[in-house]
């Protein structure tokens, strides 16, 4: 099996081309190193902040075997747990059928639907029947919740199952730096459709890392210009855009090219076009500025 730290050290400074085996795609020994190496110990986003508006609401978040709860506990705090009664380990909360995730709101403690253990939303133990019978074995540290990281960024909340784990502002530099202008904490979600696909979750997730596939994929865009994108590594993450970056000559990136005349004009079409058919990928701020293109630039 292809060694994931050292894919994960190449691709710091790569000096050669590295081929990734298939095995990362159809391997179920891969996919549970990745969810050891990879999922427990990486930041996650797991909803917005306003989906919890008020103290006790919560929602769930299942990544492979794991489930977490995070839930509200106060106006700018929140815990998270993972989502596991600690008597015989069964799920606090069941995600309905059909649907991404469990999430509900004002509720003051998790109640196990097997033998009644209940939670604090800070995770304590306060209610177990027939406690005694223990003889003094069960306490408040073997019986509590266990913990789970949690910030937030950008309006976004964040879990991370390591508990060594970096802090968060740590993870995102620089991206979170880059993006902070933006006010991403004051953006809301237009519209959400949740899809399952039939693929290994990287299949689903490389086409949104490159623009490499424009041209083929998404024709109709062509009459707006030739897409020549360029990409750029920031830290742990990196960016992809189509406007030429600062440093175009040392990087020797590409840009992409308008259609016709007048960039300025094409550019403004473009955008009005994936707002009307698309309804994604833009916002009606960035339609109104590539329009004042043509006048301000």
């Amino acid at each position: 099996m292809t060694d994931l730290a050292n894919n994960s050290a190449a691709a710091e400074d790569l000096s050669r081309p590295m081929t990734i085996g298939v095995e990362a795609y159809v391997s179920a020994d891969y996919a549970r190193a990745e969810r050891d190496r990879l999922w427990r110990r990486v930041w996650q986003q797991v909803g917005r902040v306003e989906e919890l508006p008020e103290v006790g609401s919560y929602l769930t978040y299942d990544i492979l075997d794991d489930s977490i709860i995070v839930v509200r506990t106060g106006p700018h705090e929140f815990h998270a747990h993972h989502n596991v009664c600690m008597h015989r380990g069964r799920r606090l909360i069941d995600t309905p059928a059909g649907a991404k995730n469990a999430c509900g709101r004002a509720r003051k403690s998790f109640v196990c639907g097997f033998h009644g253990w209940t939670y604090g939303l800070d995770g304590a133990c306060t209610h177990i029947r027939e406690q005694d019978d223990w003889k003094g074995a069960l306490t408040p540290d073997n019986t509590r919740l266990r913990p789970v990281k949690v910030d937030t960024w950008g309006g976004w909340l964040w879990i991370n199952m390591d508990p060594d784990c970096e802090p968060l502002a740590d993870y995102l530099f620089p991206a979170a730096k880059i993006l902070d202008p933006f006010g991403c904490e004051n953006m809301r979600c237009k519209w959400r459709k949740w899809l399952y696909f039939d693929c290994n979750w990287k299949v689903a997730l490389e086409a949104f890392n490159e623009t490499y596939h424009v041209y083929t994929t998404h024709p109709e865009f062509n009459k707006f210009g030739e897409f020549k994108g360029w990409a750029k590594a920031q830290g742990k993450h990196s960016n992809i855009g189509y406007d030429a970056p600062d440093d175009l000559a040392a990087t020797k990136s590409k840009i992409r090219l308008g259609a016709g005349t007048d960039p300025r004009v094409s550019t403004a079409q473009m955008q009005i076009y994936t707002m009307e058919q698309t309804n994604t990928s833009t916002t009606e701020t960035l339609v109104n500025a590539a329009k004042r293109l043509v006048d301000e630039l």
